[in-house]
């Protein structure tokens, strides 16, 4: 799956720099580790990646399995790397809800509509299984303390970041989180959702539609 990576990250570079900021670093690579261990994990240029989880994946299987895990962990290299979230509730949304909602926005625009829908079909149906109804807590402020967290913050996150990428329109959207990132990523205030939702409200081009959106899907379950 080499290659199915290499087009991940070689789209990252292209895609995530227009979309959010210029790549600030000479390089972005994968380091393979056995796959003793099930993970990726996203550092500054460099992405840790286990054999299992990419490399040796069957696509018929998973989808595009290879391709999603690298877009979603170059995502990080933006969303928690050049942009770091704060420390509490919410703001674990901003990396991995974010990495998330980028990997769908990559996925469409590398290798199709269908593939994308089928992602964002993934991950719904993931959030539907593994949420935790009696113990589920909004996106503003879940913080990976309780079972079922994991979802809400990955697969909802994504979700709610797409729907409100089809609220804002696109170009309106992507206007907002270059500032939000130029604005937050050199400190000394790390931003949570409530950060967000307000930073963004310029942005909407129907401020009433936009409140209404945040009300529901961000400070609601």
């Amino acid at each position: 799956n080499v290659d199915k990576i290499l087009q991940a990250l070689d789209g990252a570079r292209t895609y995530y720099s227009q979309w959010y900021a210029p790549y600030p670093w000479k390089e972005l690579r994968i380091t393979e580790f056995p796959g003793i261990a099930y993970y990726a994990q996203g550092f500054p240029s460099n992405i840790s990646f286990s054999e299992q989880v990419g490399f040796l994946v069957k696509d018929e299987k998973d989808g595009n399995a290879a391709f999603t895990v690298a877009a979603h962990e170059s995502a990080h290299q933006w969303w928690a790397n050049i942009l770091t979230p704060g420390k509490g509730p919410g703001g674990n949304v901003l990396s991995e809800g974010m990495a998330h909602f980028s990997t769908a926005m990559l996925i469409d625009a590398e290798l199709g509509q269908a593939a994308r829908e089928a992602f964002l079909k993934r991950i719904e149906d993931s959030y539907g299984d593994k949420r935790m109804v009696d113990n589920e807590r909004s996106l503003a402020w879940v913080d990976g303390s309780r079972p079922g967290d994991d979802t809400i913050m990955y697969d909802k996150g994504g979700w709610v970041f797409w729907m409100l990428r089809d609220l804002m329109g696109h170009d309106a959207l992507m206007s907002g989180l270059r500032a939000f990132i130029e604005t937050y990523r050199f400190g000394p205030d790390y931003p949570v959702i409530q950060d967000f939702t307000v930073f963004m409200r310029a942005y909407a081009p129907d401020p009433h539609a936009y409140d209404a959106f945040v009300d529901q899907w961000f400070y609601d379950v």
